[in-house]
Formats: C-alpha cells, structure tokens, sequence
C-alpha cells in the first residue's frame, strides 16, 4: 500500500501553467512543484491549483493505490476519515471528513476511474450533505525514469 504520496513540499509559486525549466530541475529532484490558481467562474470564486512530483515509487504500485479507494485517507490532505460507496468498477462515491484544529468539513466526492489516463477525476457531489460550496479535480500518475512515477494533482474549490 503507498501510504503517502508526496514528500514535504519545496514549493514553486509561479503564477504560469507551464513549467518552467526551474520547475522542472526541482521536478528532477524530487521537490513538489505547485501552481496556484484562484479564478471567478459564474458564481463560484474558487481557489487551488496543480501540483507535481516524481515520486520513488514504481508506476504500478501508484496506479494500484489510487485505484484503492479506501486507502484515499492517507493522501487526501487533513483527511481524519473517508469512507467508500463503491457504484461499479469505475465510479465510486468517497466521503470526507477533514479536520485541522477547530476546522471540521465534510462533504461526498463523486470519483471515476479513467483508465486510459491513468486519472482518478472528481467532483464535490451536490446531493450529499456538503460543507463546501464546490470542488473539482484530479489525480493523475505516469511513468517516469528509473522505475519512478510522475504525479499530478489539480483541484478547484469554492469554500462557501
């Protein structure tokens, strides 16, 4: 089981979606790469980004863990608790508990398998009780030299 995909983070800020080539020298050595993202859609005013890292861990191994579902509590950040519904082979629904100190949120992601891609995609569902007005994203995992894994994250959020 990968309990933890990320590495604590050295961080870049830059406001462009391209990597550039620090991005991708700091890519090379293992540090995550982030891109901030707050934008106005309709009513939504959400806030996130992407994120990248190559990860010491064999493509396989990554591609089995996020596939598992119920291991989500480990990577998903601040999670205390998750707990699956599993609809068919490919969509599930996973609940959410995530706290940081007087901070208590929950809500229900609606997630879908994309082979293909090799992407888990997701989407806050409206139906279930939810403590955040929205949210959208994606996990992706690809090969990467020496029998590592290059992992991608992007999420959007509106808090409420």
């Amino acid at each position: 089981m990968l309990a933890v995909f990320f590495s604590a983070p050295t961080r870049s800020f830059s406001s462009s979606d391209e990597l550039t080539s620090e991005d991708k020298q700091m890519l090379a050595n293992g540090e995550l790469v982030m891109k901030q993202k707050n934008e106005q859609r309709g009513a939504y005013k959400l806030i996130g980004g992407q994120s990248w890292q190559i990860i010491d861990v064999p493509f396989d191994v990554t591609w089995a863990a996020l596939k598992n579902r119920s291991g989500y509590k480990n990577f998903i950040p601040l999670a205390t608790e998750t707990n699956v519904s599993q609809r068919n082979n490919q969509e599930a629904d996973v609940a959410v508990r995530q706290q940081w100190g007087p901070i208590d949120v929950r809500y229900v992601l609606q997630t879908t398998i994309e082979d293909e891609r090799r992407a888990v995609v997701f989407r806050v569902d409206h139906s279930q009780p939810h403590d955040i007005r929205a949210g959208w994203g994606f996990i992706r995992v690809r090969p990467y030299k020496n029998d590592r894994t290059l992992v991608s994250f992007g999420a959007l959020v509106d808090i409420g």
